[in-house]
């Protein structure tokens, strides 16, 4: 292992540090997620033995997901009006990650 690898994925306080640092924002909105995140963050270490790779990896995954919190609480706060958008006809696509179903939104009209 080199100077510069990580043991563990992290702590919940520095990836949100890396996230905040990652898009200059610090406001990640209501804190119901942490209490999951640090579970999921022992369970990695306890249970996945992950490589350093794994470990590199779960860290991107977890703090992109962390950056678009910080970017979607952001556009919240910058427009409100926002929440009061009547929407009249739902329409849900679903799939798997990098499947192509956000391309099928246009074509279903949404």
């Amino acid at each position: 292992m080199t100077s510069t690898e990580r043991e563990n994925v992290g702590t919940v306080a520095d990836l949100h540090e890396s996230a905040s640092r990652m898009t200059g924002l610090a406001d990640f909105g209501t804190d119901d997620y942490s209490d999951g995140l640090a579970v999921l963050l022992d369970s990695y270490a306890r249970d996945a033995n992950l490589t350093s790779l794994g470990r590199k990896v779960a860290r991107v995954g977890l703090r992109g997901a962390l950056a678009a919190r910080l970017v979607s609480e952001s556009a919240w706060v910058a427009h409100p009006e926002h929440a009061e958008v009547e929407i009249s006809r739902p329409i849900f696509v679903t799939g798997l990650p990098r499947s192509g179903d956000d391309r099928v939104a246009p074509a279903a009209g949404g």
